[in-house]
């Protein structure tokens, strides 16, 4: 009886099923270490092509070093204003660090008139549009849309906008002085400006003195608190530099007619700039404007006036044809 337990223990141990057990785990073991592995490598490989993707500190503390385009001005044989308005509307700076630059191209529009074959000048129409308006390329967006069967121009963009036309005389002026200009220093550190903006447009005219007329003013746009309008006068609160312009369209048969913009002040009274137009004769065609701008240094307390040395002038209340305005630079 003993002799066929023995056997059959021996039979046991010797059975196909038992023998494999251990070789089986072994294999299992390989596969998982091997899966294991694989992930590890898979997780390397996708932090290596993010880190490749984001730019190193070296390239992001160059970025910031690297100096803007110098703006060179115009040389003696310069005669076209588009280049110098191209170097204007540079393009901006690269973005912060670990931020992507966009490119943003500035928003600015020019356009000039050429006088056809055969004529002189601009050309208007009947009602005084001038017409025949062809933009010039800059490296910018154009923020207008112009109509060349109506001559009208259409903003697409709002904003704050710089606005200017000449007449060629003044722009051959302008081409001639910018040959002096010199190039400016520039400023190594930023101060935060507080910025005044104010534009005035005709309410009613008045006459307090016999031989002078004044316009009473009201804002349709302000920004900041360096000034104030108050009846015909001008309050300045912020001492500064200003832009100041002024146009009135005068409607008079008066053989001249002009404004006088001064400013009261720290005890004395000064003028700043005067404009005198002459006038036709005929009422139907007695229209005619004076403009007039400069750069002034304005004290706390200031008093700009706006005065027509004639008596009960006729001139325009349109808000584009009669204007005050101030910007502080």
């Amino acid at each position: 009886m003993a002799a066929r337990r023995s056997q059959r223990r021996r039979g046991r141990r010797g059975e196909p099923g038992t023998a494999l057990l251990a070789p089986l785990v072994l294999s299992l073991g390989l596969a998982l270490a091997c899966l294991g592995l694989l992930l590890v490598v898979v997780s390397l490989g996708s932090w290596a092509t993010l880190s490749a993707q984001e730019p190193s500190q070296e390239e992001l503390t160059a970025e910031d070093r690297r100096e803007p385009p110098e703006l060179n001005p115009q040389t003696e044989e310069s005669q076209d204003v588009v280049p110098f308005l191209e170097q204007l509307v540079r393009p901006r700076r690269s973005a912060p660090k670990g931020r992507k630059a966009r490119p943003r191209r500035a928003i600015a529009a020019h356009y000039e008139v050429h006088p056809r074959p055969g004529q002189d000048g601009a050309q208007a129409g009947v009602d005084g549009t001038v017409s025949g308006w062809e933009e010039t390329k800059i490296n910018s967006s154009s923020p207008l849309r112009y109509d060349r069967q109506i001559g009208e121009f259409t903003v697409i963009r709002a904003g704050l906008y710089y606005l200017y036309c000449q007449s060629p005389d003044v722009l051959e002026a302008w081409k001639d002085g910018a040959k002096s200009r010199r190039r400016r220093a520039v400023l190594t550190q930023k101060h935060k400006k507080k910025h005044s903006v104010l534009h005035l447009v005709p309410v009613n005219i008045t006459s307090k003195d016999s031989d002078v007329t004044e316009v009473m003013w009201q804002p349709v746009l302000r920004r900041g608190r360096g000034l104030e309008a108050q009846g015909d006068i001008v309050r300045v609160w912020d001492t500064g530099i200003y832009l100041l312009y002024s146009q009135v369209l005068f409607h008079d048969v008066t053989f001249t007619m002009g404004q006088v913009v001064s400013r009261e002040g720290q005890g004395r009274r000064e003028t700043l700039f005067r404009c005198i137009r002459s006038m036709p004769s005929d009422p139907d065609r007695a229209y005619n404007s004076c403009y007039s701008a400069g750069v002034f240094h304005l004290h706390q307390g200031d008093i700009i006036t706006v005065k027509i040395p004639r008596a009960n002038a006729k001139l325009s209340l349109s808000p584009h044809g009669t204007f005050l305005g101030f910007v502080k630079l």
